[in-house]
């Protein structure tokens, strides 16, 4: 969600909105929020809290994953994401780089 907050981000204040109208100080809190990025922010925020209490995993590691196959398949993920169908419908055009640095965050 980073990755795409620019590109994305009156998609995201839309999200927040929602998710919080049906809280009684909906107006109050949707106002409360300095900036747009601000806004944006908290949607992402709110994603993290919901994946924490759903207990999906933090990171790969966390899911059981090793951290050197990851390093050592690196070339294979990014060749493959980069083919994705996927890939090419994100806001943001992800270079095989930016692609490495995602995968290395999850880690």
């Amino acid at each position: 969600m980073k990755f795409n907050i620019l590109l994305n981000i009156y998609i995201y204040i839309s999200i927040i909105q929602v998710l919080l109208c049906d809280s009684e100080s909906f107006h109050d809190i949707t106002h409360a929020f300095e900036d747009d990025h601000i806004a944006a922010h908290a949607l992402i925020q709110s994603v993290i809290l919901l994946k924490k209490a759903l207990n999906i995993p933090k990171n790969l590691i966390t899911a059981g994953i090793d951290r050197n196959k990851v390093i050592e398949y690196m070339d294979e993920l990014t060749g493959t994401a980069m083919k994705d169908m996927c890939t090419g419908g994100n806001p943001v055009n992800p270079t095989e780089q930016d692609l490495r640095g995602l995968i290395l965050r999850l880690i």
